[in-house]
């Protein structure tokens, strides 16, 4: 029985030599989309309408002829590429003008024939004009030149170093100037954008296939088997699919942005636009006329489109914030809720022990009470420490007791007499306890300043309780309690 471990291994490393060409393709396809933008603005002007078959036809035909003749010599002469390590540290010297001096030889004699070609044609008469002194010719020469050796040297390096975090900002830099340069020489952006968009497809696909294979080789955990590619390819081509059907999204919230800074600018500058010699001539319905082109106007789509645009942005703008005070503040009804019912229960227990109306203090408003300070030590096991008085302080030992007696679960006593305590050793001492001190930081602090014998035992006890969440028996959690209260009560002086 074949082993298949090994079986696995070159399966994957045949497949691997596939994509690694499919890779290979979709990395110089977005080298492509990334110039072709800057070559488009800069021969307009001189091409004119013969701009967009040069830069999308013989432009990539050339890149793809000089891509060839260098394959076509590296087979020849049995030219090894350097090997891509597919790891993190990218030290490698891909290319060298020696390792190609041949093919880029003949992409100079290349340039030269092609200028010399045009030159003749050029002549003839064939464009319509004809100017002795023009640089056309030297200029198709040099543009020949560059396309095929673009291609030579695109052959020595990898995907994955075409493509990369280091060349990211090379290409964004490269799409912000022609991005620039279009608006200088009013050059429409649609092929910019276009280029752009098949730029990003292709980088990504690359960009995800590289990191797989560079984080699997670096951490030397395995192969990349065929279905792990399958799988992330698919993954990306379903972003690339959910990207494109979000445009009219992304293109909405870009026209709303930039219809409100229009608006806005409209209404500050608004003399720059109509001025008051034209104001006092136009009537309402003509205003609002030179308000619509102002604001809506925009080359690419007309008012009507953008009135819709905008409207969408609207919806999406309003739907955003309100799904973020939702999410945000989902229970904000709820603790209003909490906050006024705790607010009259506090106001009543504060009047009740401020006149000693008795009658007030009722069941309902002591266990409400001490279900919070339980809660608030079983949660967040800080605030009981932090010797702050608390809602619910005892105005003598007294009443201490007559609270304590009320609470029925055993530990929620606990929890209130060692709060009760804790603020007791604060007062005495004078110690500044943390919101953030546990018990033990809290006896720490005590038998710093006293040599208070019972602080240990107590301590120990309320953390068998608090932290591993254990109930003691009735004889233990009463002789406790019994001991915390010998304590609050010399504090009280009773």
């Amino acid at each position: 029985m074949p082993r298949q471990p090994e079986d696995v291994r070159a399966v994957s490393l045949k497949t691997a030599a596939r994509f690694d060409r499919f890779y290979k393709l979709l990395a110089c396809a977005a080298l492509i989309f990334a110039f072709a933008p800057l070559v488009y603005t800069f021969i307009r002007p001189v091409a004119g309408d013969f701009t967009l078959p040069i830069v999308a036809g013989i432009a990539p035909a050339l890149f793809i002829i000089g891509y060839g003749l260098q394959a076509i010599f590296g087979a020849v002469t049995r030219m090894e590429r350097t090997l891509y390590s597919r790891t993190y540290e990218k030290l490698e010297s891909y290319f060298t003008p020696a390792k190609a001096a041949l093919p880029l030889t003949l992409c100079v004699i290349a340039g030269f024939a092609a200028s010399s070609a045009f030159s003749r044609f050029y002549k003839s008469g064939a464009l319509g004009y004809y100017e002795r002194a023009s640089a056309l010719p030297l200029f198709v020469g040099i543009l020949t030149v560059l396309f095929l050796a673009a291609g030579v040297i695109a052959w020595f390096y990898p995907p994955g170093y075409i493509v990369s975090l280091h060349t990211a900002f090379v290409y964004l830099v490269i799409f912000l100037s022609d991005y620039g340069l279009n608006i200088v020489f009013q050059v429409s952006q649609k092929f910019l954008a276009a280029c752009f968009a098949g730029f990003l497809l292709c980088a990504i696909v690359v960009a995800n296939q590289t990191h797989i294979v560079t984080v699997i080789n670096t951490a030397g955990t395995g192969i990349v088997t065929p279905r792990v590619r399958y799988y992330n390819l698919i993954s990306v081509g379903l972003l690339a699919l959910f990207a494109v059907l979000t445009v009219p999204v992304v293109l909405a919230v870009f026209i709303g942005l930039a219809v409100l800074v229009k608006m806005l600018l409209f209404f500050i500058l608004r003399e720059r636009y109509i001025s008051p010699e034209e104001q006092m001539l136009m009537d309402a319905g003509e205003q609002a006329a030179v308000f619509g082109k102002t604001v809506y106007g925009f080359e690419e789509i007309n008012q009507s489109l953008a009135k819709l645009l905008f409207l969408v942005f609207i919806f999406i703008a309003i739907g955003t914030m309100a799904f973020f005070i939702i999410s945000r503040y989902r229970n904000i009804l709820q603790t209003i809720i909490n906050f006024i019912d705790a607010l009259f229960a506090n106001l009543l227990e504060f009047l009740a022990n401020l006149f000693e109306f008795n009658k007030f203090s009722t069941e309902k408003f002591i266990l409400s009470d001490y279900r919070d300070v339980e809660t608030k030590i079983d949660k967040s096991a800080v605030r009981e420490y932090t010797g702050k008085k608390p809602q619910q302080t005892a105005r003598s030992y007294r009443d201490f007791l007559r609270k304590l007696e009320s609470i029925a679960d055993s530990r929620e006593r606990l929890a209130f007499a060692y709060a009760e305590l804790v603020r007791c050793w604060d007062k005495k001492y004078g110690i500044r306890l943390k919101s953030s001190d546990t018990p033990a930081e809290i006896e720490r602090k005590i038998l710093e300043v006293s040599a208070d014998t019972a602080a240990e035992p107590i301590t120990r006890a309320f953390e068998y309780v608090k932290y591993a969440e254990r109930y003691l028996p009735e004889s233990e959690s009463a002789k406790l309690i019994d001991a915390m209260c010998a304590q609050i009560k010399r504090a009280y002086g009773d």
